[in-house]
């Protein structure tokens, strides 16, 4: 699916993205969280490669992304439980 194709979906990820960021920043400092996202990212490009091999980031990643999307306070959660 190509961008624009959902517009709500769009919203929801972006709204789920800012709140796991607001939550980064709370529980570290605002330099690390980005550092996290940019690391992130970067590994997820290096596996993509181009968009040929989109198949093996969803495999890796997809679950998790959703799980985290849906229910970001249990992961919140598990963070917490590891301090």
């Amino acid at each position: 699916m190509r961008r624009g194709q959902n517009p709500e979906g769009e919203r929801a990820l972006s709204a789920a993205f800012a709140y796991a960021l607001t939550k980064a920043v709370e529980y570290s400092d605002e330099q690390v969280a980005e550092a996290r996202v940019v690391l992130a990212h970067k590994e997820q490009l290096d596996l993509m490669k181009d968009y040929s091999r989109l198949s093996v980031l969803t495999l890796k990643f997809g679950g998790f992304c959703k799980d985290v999307l849906e229910n970001p306070e249990q992961r919140l959660n598990y963070w917490k439980a590891k301090e």
